[in-house]
């Protein structure tokens, strides 16, 4: 198991954030009819693109933090995360299979 590259994770951190902030502008001009996973405007591609990052940050920043304990770069990782699931939303977060 390599250690991952906290820099990496940050970079992926900030494409989810771009992702999930497009997908809320989408969702924005164009309500969906029940659920924003549902919707059109909210591709089925763009939530399975922010579902895959996640896990890999997720599982990234527990390797981060198994190999260099709680770190300052490992805190500041989470922080990312808990910002990305707050800004989807606990519902969405849990309906897309990420965890929180």
């Amino acid at each position: 198991m390599t250690t991952p590259n906290a820099a990496r994770l940050a970079s992926l951190s900030t494409k989810t954030l771009t992702l999930v902030l497009e997908r809320q502008r989408l969702i924005f001009i164009s309500p969906p009819s029940s659920s924003p996973l549902k919707s059109s405007a909210a591709s089925s591609s763009s939530v399975a693109q922010i579902a895959r990052n996640m896990t890999v940050l997720h599982d990234g920043i527990i390797q981060l933090e198994t190999v260099q304990g709680a770190s300052k770069e490992s805190r500041t990782l989470r922080d990312q995360y808990k910002s990305v699931i707050n800004v989807l939303g606990e519902q969405e977060a849990a309906e897309a299979g990420v965890q929180s």
